[in-house]
């Protein structure tokens, strides 16, 4: 979505950047979940600058789509990315860190290293796997039935 920076409006910037760099920024307001999966397994990376995320449901799809996400620390999603490892975490809100960030991670990652980061996303998702899931919260919830306080 094209939220708002200082309290004016992204989308002039955001169509700047569209124009300026086709084919290479990309903005969808809205699209279908095919042709979002399908975006997402294509992308270089996926830019999440949320201030908040209590379920991050974006930065899950577009990882098990193999896409390297950038997303901000003062999000929930430092539990879910380890910065450099399996995506990248901002811990700046200034647009000029961002940038260069940006600039690091999309024009300095060559195709090598760029895969061995989409192997280490694929393993770090193992715990958010169906089976894996619902194992872990039916153990849970046998945890609260025989009053054992639940450690996680």
């Amino acid at each position: 979505k094209c939220g708002t920076c200082d309290g004016h409006s992204c989308s002039g910037d955001i169509g700047i950047l569209s124009s300026r760099y086709p084919g290479r920024f990309i903005y969808h307001p809205n699209m279908e979940r095919s042709r979002l999966m399908s975006a997402f397994k294509q992308a270089d990376a996926v830019l999440i600058p949320s201030l908040y995320d209590n379920f991050p449901n974006t930065a899950l799809e577009a990882l098990w789509q193999g896409a390297v996400v950038i997303a901000s620390d003062t999000a929930s999603l430092g539990a879910l990315i380890r910065d450099g490892h399996n995506g990248f975490i901002m811990k700046d809100r200034d647009p000029m860190h961002w940038i260069n960030r940006l600039r690091e991670v999309l024009f300095s990652m060559d195709a090598s290293t760029r895969e061995k980061m989409r192997m280490r996303i694929r393993e770090s998702l193992s715990d958010y796997e169906y089976d894996t899931a619902v194992s872990r919260l039916e153990q849970y919830y046998a945890n609260i039935k025989n009053n054992k306080i639940p450690q996680d």
